[in-house]
């Protein structure tokens, strides 16, 4: 898809919901998302003032490596522990800060591109766009990503099979068998 904002000079900001697209493409696709492809797709041959990926502090040497692959690939990588509850679940949640950095910046981008399907942030879409004439598009998996978001922006992409790491461990048919998160970052650390 050629977006409509391709090689128009805008100063562009990404802010990746790391832990979003990655459950959105596991539950969809079988896959892990490939951050460069994400880079290029949502820069679309405009300048890139800042790329920020929030995601979840690992202690792990796999994910360590991982950081830093995403790191050389022009993402600054902002982590919190994730915080686990009496009940069992667990929440690391980064919508308020993304909000937070996307305000922030106002004086620093002219397109703003969130990686997300979370509707949370329809509204910052919504305002960024029509009250600051500011370009809104995202990107997220489409099946999971809320329609609220999508009528909210100036431009939705739809995040697709391509967009993933390849699968070394895939069928000669091409079906995926999944890649578990220590190969895609080993896969990641290699490409």
């Amino acid at each position: 898809m050629t977006s409509a904002y391709a090689h128009r000079g805008y100063r562009t900001l990404v802010l990746v919901d790391n832990v979003n697209l990655y459950v959105s493409c596991k539950t969809a696709f079988q896959g892990t998302p490939d951050h460069e492809k994400l880079l290029l797709l949502a820069r679309a041959g405009n300048p890139l003032y800042r790329a920020r990926v929030y995601g979840v502090r690992h202690s792990d040497e796999k994910m360590d490596r991982w950081t830093e692959t995403i790191r050389a690939k022009g993402f600054e990588v902002l982590e919190k522990s994730v915080i686990h509850r009496a009940d069992g679940t667990s929440k690391a949640d980064w919508d308020v800060e993304i909000c937070i950095d996307a305000w922030r910046m106002l004086d620093q981008y002219d397109m703003l591109v969130l990686v997300t399907g979370d509707g949370d942030f329809a509204d910052l879409a919504r305002r960024c766009s029509k009250e600051l004439g500011k370009i809104v598009r995202a990107i997220g998996v489409e099946r999971s990503t809320a329609q609220v978001l999508i009528d909210s922006v100036d431009e939705f992409i739809p995040f697709t099979q391509d967009m993933l790491l390849e699968n070394r461990n895939r069928t000669a048919d091409g079906a995926g068998n999944g890649v578990s998160l220590g190969t895609a970052f080993r896969q990641a650390d290699t490409g």
